[in-house]
């Protein structure tokens, strides 16, 4: 007997002993979890409504709950009231990204919410709602705020005091065509899809009920939050249980708070115990910066951190590490090669003529300071003759000089039709045979062989003289 009895005595101490164990290995892990914990949350107070009465409880509600989130530590408490449509659908956009990767998250707001047709919406105070069509445009759809937490890797608390009276319930259910579930009073259910991982939704009274609103106090469901939120140790299923069974009781049964939740096995707390609540090392700046990047993937911002805090003997290893393992930057196209722009020739306004030696010129027959160009040829030795030539422009001049020899006279008036060029001297015999003798038929040599009028090369000689307008040239 007295050997069962120390055995059993013995078991009772290992037991005791295995349970302090496993205790003090829980509370070490939980106190990890809290030392590195960041929790966030946006309190939303609507009370002054444009179109409907003003509410007694909001504004008190959201200054309440800001100031025990204060106290539970959360490291960023954004309180806002009276917000029509746009200021409500931007603080949301602003705590999205405020709430990228923290541990909690919590959004709590009070005031007016609907259902129509199966949708559940929180109503901005300028809503005026004259058709069930406006809700989408005028109020904000819960599953729109449930999608502003996808990026918070930890908690996603959604807590809605918001289940009273509908002001615009008559409105819409006078409406022609309007359903019945756009007249229903409270919230409706939240379907199980719509709930992401870790997320509870508290509605301060169950699907289709409304709550009370009590003007100049706190309203019923919020008070009983606030008597238990910040009790240390109360895990966060037990606490929504409690904050339910106080809103019956004060209630006399006429609202009945419910929840819906897709949780893990892990407690959760607001309050952690005590036990987790003694002094914590402080978190470094480095760390919590640290901690923002790490994992992040983003090669310039881990350059970045690497380059602020390269002497830390703690994290810029780590960062060295979390550079490597990056895949390489992908290398700079080279340039591709550009073609020579392409210049075009400048359009010739005035006479395009051929200058031996200088290519194509253009002349303008107007411009008296532009109508002189120079036309040249190589002779049978080899040497360069060059005639000065004068570009006349088309029109009627005077022919003849009554001065002159007498095949000069009379003077009368020719007109051109056409630019004319002609040489600027009178031309020799020798060099009008050494223009011929360079550019004409092969039959002249010397200018006695042009002497003979009878002989075919003689005016196949001229014809080629005018083709190719040396002292006269039409162009």
């Amino acid at each position: 007997m007295k050997d069962r009895q120390a055995k059993a005595g013995g078991m009772g101490t290992f037991g005791r002993l295995l349970l302090m164990v496993i205790g003090a290995l829980a509370v070490t892990l939980l106190g990890v979890v809290e030392a590195d914990a960041r929790r966030v949350a946006l309190v939303i107070g609507n009370a002054a409504y444009a179109s409907a009465a003003k509410l007694g409880s909001p504004a008190k509600d959201a200054e309440a709950v800001e100031a025990a989130l204060k106290r539970l530590k959360f490291d960023d408490v954004i309180r806002l009231t009276d917000l029509g449509v746009k200021p409500m659908a931007d603080a949301l956009t602003r705590f999205r990204r405020a709430a990228v990767g923290a541990d909690v998250a919590l959004v709590y707001f009070s005031g007016h919410g609907i259902e129509i047709e199966g949708v559940n919406y929180l109503v901005p105070t300028d809503a005026t709602l004259d058709d069930p069509g406006d809700a989408g445009l005028q109020a904000i759809a819960l599953t729109s705020v449930m999608r502003q937490l996808d990026g918070v890797r930890g908690l996603r608390m959604i807590i809605l005091d918001a289940c009273r009276d509908n002001p615009f319930q008559q409105r819409l259910a006078s409406m022609p065509g309007a359903k019945s579930a756009a007249t229903r009073k409270g919230f409706a259910a939240v379907p199980e899809a719509d709930l992401g991982q870790r997320t509870v939704v508290a509605f301060a009274a169950r699907e289709g009920t409304t709550a009370e609103d009590r003007p100049g106090r706190l309203s019923t469901y919020t008070e009983a939050l606030l008597r238990h939120m910040e009790q240390p140790g109360l895990e966060l299923r037990l606490l929504l249980g409690s904050v339910r069974d106080d809103v019956i009781r004060d209630s006399g049964g006429r609202q009945r708070p419910h929840e819906y939740a897709s949780l893990g096995g892990a407690p959760l707390y607001l309050a952690p115990p005590k036990a987790l609540q003694g002094p914590r090392e402080p978190v470094s700046s480095v760390a919590i910066e640290w901690r923002d990047v790490k994992d992040s993937g983003n090669r310039r911002a881990l350059e970045g951190f690497l380059a602020r805090h390269k002497s830390d003997p703690v994290y810029a290893p780590l960062a060295e590490q979390a550079i490597a393992a990056l895949q390489p930057p992908p290398a700079a196209p080279l340039p591709r090669p550009q073609p020579a722009p392409v210049v075009a020739a400048p359009r010739c306004t005035g006479v395009e003529v051929d200058v031996v030696g200088r290519g194509k010129q253009c002349l303008d027959p107007a411009d008296t300071s532009r109508r002189e160009f120079e036309d040249c040829v190589t002779t049978s030795k080899g040497t360069r003759l060059c005639m000065p030539m004068v570009m006349l422009p088309k029109g009627t001049y005077k022919r003849g000089s009554e001065d002159g020899d007498a095949d000069e006279k009379p003077v009368s008036e020719v007109t051109i039709g056409y630019h004319l060029g002609v040489g600027k001297h009178e031309v020799t015999r020798g060099q009008f045979a050494a223009f011929v003798a360079a550019t004409g038929p092969g039959c002249v040599k010397t200018y006695a062989d042009l002497r003979d009028e009878r002989r075919a090369c003689y005016s196949a000689a001229m014809n080629r003289w005018g083709q190719h307008g040396r002292v006269r040239g039409r162009y």
